[in-house]
């Protein structure tokens, strides 16, 4: 073979080398783009009055399944604490669609952190595990008011408090 030959081959392996690599990266790119994602995070909801919801919400694109829940803080002699262990334990072995929403209502006045460990699997069974840190009173040193004018009734105060609470959500 003469040198051109061997400089030709050379190019080709080369060529293949970054077709092979940009193949495997496409793939990961793939994979990590239709992965679950699962989140748990505390909302609030300032309509006509103030309400708080722990939510566990699959942000990915693919569904999920919750195999375990390991609690690492929870102050377990509170009654609502176990309600939320209870709540929370039921979704083991469910699944949870991709941008599926789910929410479990809290007592304004539970103020307890709670931490977990949330282990869930994709369709292929792949493992992710991760961890979470509610602070379930961080909303409460922040101004929320409720509008009401002398001269209207209770019935169009709850209604123009629900209308801007509705507006505030769709924003």
């Amino acid at each position: 073979m003469t040198l051109t030959n061997w400089i030709s081959v050379a190019g080709i392996l080369v060529s293949l080398g970054i077709a092979c690599w940009s193949a495997y990266q496409t793939k990961v790119a793939a994979q990590l783009a239709s992965r679950p994602y699962i989140s748990i995070y505390l909302e609030a909801i300032d309509t006509v009055y103030f309400s708080k919801y722990l939510v566990i919400k699959n942000f990915g694109n693919s569904s999920a399944i919750i195999t375990a829940i390991d609690f690492i803080e929870l102050d377990k002699s509170d009654e609502e604490a176990q309600d939320i262990q209870e709540g929370l334990y039921g979704l083991i072995n469910g699944s949870v669609g991709p941008k599926q929403k789910l929410t479990m209502s809290l007592k304004n006045n539970y103020q307890s952190p709670i931490a977990l460990k949330v282990t869930y699997t994709d369709s292929n069974g792949k493992e992710y595990k991760d961890t979470f840190h509610i602070k379930t009173d961080m909303m409460s040193k922040m101004l929320w008011s409720s509008v009401t004018t002398s001269s209207d009734t209770q019935e169009t105060t709850a209604i123009k408090n629900a209308a801007a609470g509705i507006i505030k959500t769709i924003k």
